[in-house]
């Protein structure tokens, strides 16, 4: 099944807990005045809102306001700050309540890794716990691709950018799908390959379609209507001749050729011969298949193990 590929963004930011700092009797800072720092660790802090839905922060468990609710939407805290919204515009704040980053943005996510996301006259980017910019401020969308990774939209063409903020893969294809295994299928002028992490190109752009690399480090790949299997150098393992092919479980994959299944090993060999005329994939040992009416289950050799 081909996959599809729906850039959205999901911004609903939830409550949050985080270290803060504490108030003090007479004489000390007063409840959502600064407290030491000290203290400041000794503090959970979630986000709350009051009667009048504006969002702010206290101790959980506890009623006292530590920062006062006077936000529009309050985020998670995350690497010590905390995204918060005012007069349509997000920003950050630390647990003390002080503005760190200026409250200035169409719409911000939480850190992560020492990075967030911040969108300025329609178009994301990426920016630094001290508010500097990591890359440029110029994609339409983004969604993450693992902890390190996101892909991004410039119009229709998509590319990937690190946690550093660079592009690593121009915006320059037409899709690009989820990071495994070290590689990235990508679709460019109809045809599909791979991309290393870095952009480079480890599998050429020649087929109709490719399926993900699996653990074994071989991704199924198409060219009109046969399939075979590829590794990481773009090197043909499986030669492309098959009408249909399953994925690899314990070591055999499901083979079909003129109408007739049968099961190939890693490196192409023809383990059961194309005789059945549906076949399941090997689990613990066995595999279901049919000839005609009759329904059983093999074993690696072929040999017929249950309803026999």
């Amino acid at each position: 099944m081909k996959k599809s590929f729906l850039f959205s963004i999901s911004l609903t930011l939830c409550f949050i807990t985080m270290l803060s700092f504490s108030a003090c009797n007479s004489g000390g800072p007063k409840d959502g005045a600064a407290g030491s720092d000290s203290l400041s660790a000794n503090r959970e802090l979630v986000a709350a809102k009051n009667e009048t839905d504006l969002f702010g922060y206290k101790e959980k468990g506890k009623e006292v306001w530590i920062i006062p609710a006077e936000y529009e939407r309050a985020s998670d805290f995350q690497d010590g700050l905390g995204m918060v919204k005012k007069a349509g515009k997000a920003g950050f704040v630390d647990a003390k309540g002080a503005v760190k980053i200026p409250i200035e943005f169409e719409d911000a996510t939480s850190f992560l890794k020492g990075m967030a996301w911040v969108k300025k006259e329609g178009k994301w980017g990426q920016i630094k716990k001290d508010g500097s910019l990591a890359g440029s401020i110029s994609y339409d969308d983004f969604q993450p691709m693992g902890e390190d990774y996101y892909q991004v939209k410039i119009g229709d063409k998509s590319g990937m950018v690190d946690n550093t903020g660079k592009l690593v893969i121009p915006a320059e294809y037409d899709q690009i799908w989820e990071l495994t295994q070290g590689m990235v299928s990508a679709n460019k002028n109809g045809k599909f390959g791979f991309l290393k992490a870095d952009g480079s190109i480890a599998v050429p752009f020649e087929y109709d379609y490719v399926n993900s690399f699996d653990s074994n480090g071989l991704a199924l790949v198409e060219k009109g209507s046969k399939k075979g299997f590829v590794d990481k150098t773009g090197k043909t393992v499986i030669p492309i001749e098959f009408d249909n092919l399953g994925e690899f479980s314990d070591g055999l994959a499901k083979a079909q050729k003129s109408n007739k299944y049968g099961f190939i090993t890693l490196d192409g060999t023809v383990a059961i011969k194309m005789i059945y005329d549906d076949a399941g994939s090997f689990k613990e040992g066995s595999a279901y298949v049919s000839q005609g009416a009759k329904q059983f289950y093999i074993d690696k050799t072929g040999k017929c193990v249950k309803g026999c």
